[in-house]
């Protein structure tokens, strides 16, 4: 699975670092920062495609499929995966195969052609109990690029969308 999405990233996906600035939230909306009290426990860069379905003529995001590592050059080695699971987004790291899952708790446009920054909160019912993962309470997505389908479509029809952005995922 990884070489051919990675074959797929490298040509569709431009080049892109983590975002790193004096204050962790520099630039962030503040209705996406996590709640008082959690610590970053990590930042991971994540390339691939945000994937669409036309349903009654409009574009509905049906699921994610990308790869994350601590940056852009270490694609090839992926720490993380990322995926739906019955519709909701799921991240499991690879080392220990521990899962957590959000559900979204506030999102914000930042870039017109980019998918929109996401605060996300931890689904204990579909996350991991143990592993890296198992104490994840919120994951951001920011500094997104691109992602967004253009122009119409049709009745069932589907595409995949390249992307960036930058996963923090906290803990208590």
């Amino acid at each position: 699975m990884y070489p051919i999405l990675l074959a797929a990233l490298a040509s569709a996906a431009p080049s892109y670092h983590l975002s790193y600035s004096s204050s962790l939230f520099d630039g962030v909306p503040s209705s996406l920062i996590p709640p008082a009290g959690t610590k970053l426990m990590a930042k991971y860069f994540g390339s691939g495609t945000q994937n669409y379905v036309c349903s009654g003529g409009a574009w509905t995001l049906d699921s994610a499929d990308a790869i994350l590592a601590p940056n852009s050059e270490s694609l090839k080695n992926p720490e993380v995966s990322h995926y739906f699971v019955n519709g909701k987004p799921t991240w499991r790291y690879l080392n220990d195969e521990s899962v957590v899952t959000g559900a979204a708790v506030n999102k914000a446009t930042v870039g017109k052609d980019d998918i929109v920054w996401i605060l996300l909160a931890r689904n204990n019912a579909l996350s991991s109990d143990s592993g890296k993962f198992s104490n994840v309470v919120n994951i951001m997505r920011v500094y997104t690029k691109g992602g967004l389908p253009t122009g119409n479509c049709t009745t069932n029809q589907s595409v995949r969308v390249a992307y960036n952005a930058d996963y923090w995922f906290f803990t208590n």
